[in-house]
């Protein structure tokens, strides 16, 4: 396999959610949930497993570090930040990666937004928990076709002084609109 050129659009299954991750983005740090938000992450998790649809694209680059950021060879993406920089200054190439559960999770949440808050609030949770798990399950992926290399952790743009405004370019080099059906808003 040449890893350089390597382009995957994988559809993969979530059964169950990380609910302890979503109790965590509720913000419990113990286990003293009241039974009425156990209740109502129960019926959100079921509608929500009902509509996911997890995807992830993905492809490996080699980069050169010069004045101006992190050159993505072969494209015209240069990562810019200080942040971004420090992240990759001891890797020769970089892992773009793009994943998504699908836009019916975000019209189901739209739905219980005009319904019930604490739904709309609990499924957003689960649905953060959801993506971190497709996240993981690609990591497992790319870890295993890329092979023995050292992994950074995973950083995206809009941490630090990362420009989130990269996402649009990011989606374009993947591919990502017509592999797994992402794109980005004009809000980003």
């Amino acid at each position: 396999i040449n890893i350089l050129s390597h382009l995957r659009g994988v559809i993969m299954k979530i059964n169950k959610l990380n609910r302890q991750e979503a109790f965590r983005y509720m913000g419990y740090k113990t286990g003293n949930i009241d039974e009425k938000i156990i209740a109502l992450t129960d019926q959100c998790e079921s509608e929500l497993i009902s509509v996911i649809k997890p995807r992830f694209v993905y492809k490996v680059f080699d980069i050169e570090h010069s004045d101006n950021g992190v050159v993505v060879n072969n494209t015209s993406l240069i990562l810019k930040g200080k942040d971004i920089f420090d992240h990759l200054k001891d890797c020769e190439r970089c892992v773009l990666m793009c994943a998504t559960i699908s836009i019916d999770v975000d019209n189901l949440i739209r739905k219980y937004e005009a319904q019930d808050m604490a739904k709309a609030v609990i499924a957003d949770c689960l649905a953060s928990a959801a993506i971190e798990q497709v996240c993981n399950e690609a990591e497992k992926e790319i870890k295993s076709a890329v092979g023995e290399y050292n992994f950074t952790w995973r950083f995206s743009p809009g941490y630090g002084d990362f420009p989130l405004e990269i996402q649009r370019d990011f989606v374009d080099v993947l591919d990502a609109q017509k592999r797994v059906g992402v794109n980005v808003s004009e809000s980003l």
